[in-house]
């Protein structure tokens, strides 16, 4: 059965809107040409939500003004003012009388879109009296956080009046919360009481269970001026509906040691623990995508004994704690506790099993792809080992190994990255600068995978993004169970003193060399040749045994940018770079350009 009611707590004064909310309550402020309130109502009446209550105190005669009986909405609106402040719990108390059994609250300053059904279903299995929402943000040190345990049973609240630098999880009170009636009974009658800082904790106290349901969907308060205007930017982009986890999520999926903090063996508790240097850098870049971040970490020194779960969580806390500082975050943590050989003094019997989700195996990506509705044909896993990079094949996720760490080099299985960078960051700017080939390689693989084509070009320009295009469909062809191989025309390179007597671009290419290479090749039907390179599609050595011919074009502006970038990495200065560009400007632009008219598909890469 839906909840059918929701109470929106409206009385707040809005002190740091400033004169955003001098003669309205801050809930008719109009984030992207629409009140605030109405954001709300709209996510209700979609969750077959048919009744509001709004507990009205600051200028609470002007919602009823606006917002009537809400027969305009098609949702019955009541309300209830509150002559002086209760706090959130106290004003819920006094409009008892109007109360369902079961009913949601949302505080009046939020922007959110949630999937509520999915939220009362994770409510009911956990049978508790309340529900609260929490999720990582980028400010956790402004908000009240809580922990929890493995069954998200909440063990603790921590206000955000805490002492700077206390180790806390990045779980924010999100200010959405699913109550039964039964809560009213432990509010005081007639009294100031919050929520936040007076009754969960007072549940706690007197043994209370209250549930945190942790979730990546967008709730962001609208209680200051800056972020009326961030969250209006998120609802225009669609970031806001994205989220919402009736929508497939796309993740990258990250190992811990050696990814984001320096790899320290077995026993690792948070006194070790050190960020590696561009950790900061790639999850901000990572949180402001559409790209949710989370970690899958092998524990197996909680089965041997070496560690307890408190010592995991502490870890993360304190990892939560760091990243917080800096305004990033992770926004899960997978963990995989067991082990399957014996003979560690103290190790737990309970935990020697032989389990799925034990990387190489996929157990925890699948786990998460199913709490979170994740598409893992959009989504990636970042890892230093080669357990790591087997775990993500097996998902069926892009598999990205990273230099740090043991820089996928420990020997334990045979299995190669579909992409090797540097650390995090180079591993996060190729995801976000290529995901516009995410849906048409996707296409491609399929339509290959489909007609059995066993060749496939792709050109276009120097620094388009060709090399990752290729590498991007290969992988989706192994989503189809079909192998693939990728040729790089640049193996075929002349010599550098050959190449400057050498005007015409495709002589610069060993062309009997490439098609000796294509013709050697293996023709298998369930194998596909990716042949890349900037002449592809302007060598008929290459275009013409091919089934498919895809050109890969960029905004001129963006690959001038790319190139001299390029080259500046490998030591020129910016003239000798801008040289070399008006160089292979006149020398590649026009023949490669035109070449485009021999292809069956052009792909934008949209930075």
């Amino acid at each position: 059965m839906a909840v059918e009611q929701a109470v929106i707590v409206a009385g707040g004064k809005g002190v740091r809107l400033a004169k955003l909310a001098e003669t309205r309550p801050k809930a008719l402020v109009e984030i992207a040409g629409r009140p605030l309130i109405e954001h709300q109502i709209l996510v209700a009446k979609r969750y077959g939500i048919r009744r509001l209550l709004l507990l009205t105190g600051h200028l609470g005669g002007v919602l009823p003004e606006h917002l009537g009986n809400g027969e305009r909405f098609g949702i019955e609106i009541a309300y209830r003012h509150e002559d002086r402040p209760l706090g959130t719990a106290g004003a819920l108390k006094a409009a008892e009388a109007l109360l369902d059994e079961e009913f949601f609250v949302f505080y009046g300053d939020i922007i959110f879109d949630l999937d509520l059904d999915r939220l009362a279903a994770f409510h009911r299995k956990q049978g508790t009296i309340a529900t609260l929402v929490v999720h990582p943000n980028d400010h956790p040190q402004d908000g009240d956080v809580v922990e929890v345990d493995c069954d998200s049973r909440i063990i603790a609240f921590h206000t955000k009046q805490r002492p700077p630098g206390t180790i806390v999880p990045n779980l924010v009170n999100a200010g959405i919360y699913l109550l039964s009636r039964e809560i009213i009974l432990l509010v005081p009658n007639g009294e100031f009481a919050d929520f936040g800082l007076d009754v969960f904790p007072q549940m706690l106290r007197t043994g209370h269970a209250l549930s945190a349901y942790n979730t990546p969907e967008y709730a962001c308060d609208a209680g200051t001026i800056d972020r009326v205007a961030a969250v209006g930017r998120d609802v225009l982009s669609g970031k806001v509906a994205r989220r919402n986890l009736s929508r497939p999520q796309k993740a990258v999926f990250l190992d811990r040691d050696g990814v984001l903090i320096e790899e320290k063996g077995e026993r690792v508790t948070f006194d070790l623990v050190q960020l590696l240097p561009r950790t900061i850098k790639a999850l901000s870049r990572l949180n402001h995508s559409d790209f949710l971040s989370l970690v899958v970490t092998n524990q197996s020194g909680i089965a041997k004994g070496f560690l307890s779960e408190s010592d995991v969580a502490r870890t993360h806390n304190g990892i939560d704690t760091m990243l917080g500082e800096e305004h990033c975050y992770v926004h899960s943590y997978f963990i995989c506790p067991h082990h399957p050989e014996g003979g560690f003094p103290g190790e737990r019997s309970e935990l020697k099993i032989v389990c799925n989700c034990r990387k190489p195996l996929p157990g925890m990506l699948l786990r998460a792809a199913q709490q979170l509705n994740i598409d893992l044909g959009a989504s990636f896993m970042v890892g230093d080992r080669t357990v790591d990079l087997a775990a993500g094949h097996s998902a069926g996720v892009c598999v990205i190994g990273v230099r740090t760490g043991y820089g996928c080099a420990d020997g334990l299985m045979t299995v190669e990255p579909d992409f090797l960078c540097d650390d995090l960051l180079s591993a996060t700017m190729l995801i976000l600068q290529h995901q516009s080939f995410l849906d048409p390689a996707a296409r491609l693989a399929k339509q290959i995978a489909t007609s059995g084509a066993t060749m496939v070009a792709v050109g276009g320009l120097s620094q388009t993004g060709k090399s990752v295009f290729a590498h991007l469909v290969r992988w989706q062809l192994r989503r189809h169970g079909r192998g693939a191989e990728i040729l790089h025309l640049d193996d075929f390179l002349r010599p550098k003193a050959e190449r400057k007597a050498l005007p015409r671009v495709g002589d610069r290419y060993d062309t009997p060399a490439i098609a000796a290479a294509l013709a050697g090749a293996s023709r298998r039907t369930d194998t596909t040749l990716i042949a890349e390179g900037v002449p592809a599609l302007a060598l008929p050595a290459v275009r013409d045994p091919a089934d498919r011919r895809i050109y890969v074009a960029i905004d001129e502006a963006l690959r001038r940018d790319r190139f001299l970038a390029l080259y500046r990495d490998r030591g020129y200065d910016e003239r000798q770079a801008q040289a070399l560009y008006d160089e292979r400007d006149v020398e590649e632009r026009a023949t490669i350009s035109a070449s485009s008219v021999y292809a069956d598909m052009t792909v934008t890469n949209e930075l």
